[in-house]
């Protein structure tokens, strides 16, 4: 998706509209973006994995 961002990071912190904790999730294009690990207010490490039929069907 394009946007004011330049970074997955940058993306995920976009998209929740603040500096987000470690364990929340943005869901795109049948993926799920996972903040795994934070260094101060800055994302570090994002896990991505996709998101099967069933899990889409929960969230909606």
């Amino acid at each position: 998706p394009e946007g004011p961002y330049e970074t997955l990071a940058g993306y995920v912190m976009a998209t929740l509209g603040h500096v987000p904790r470690v364990g929340e999730a943005v869901e795109v294009d049948g993926h799920r973006l996972e903040v795994s690990e934070l260094d101060g207010r800055r994302i570090s490490r994002v896990r991505v994995t996709p998101v099967t039929a069933p899990e889409l069907e929960e969230t909606g």
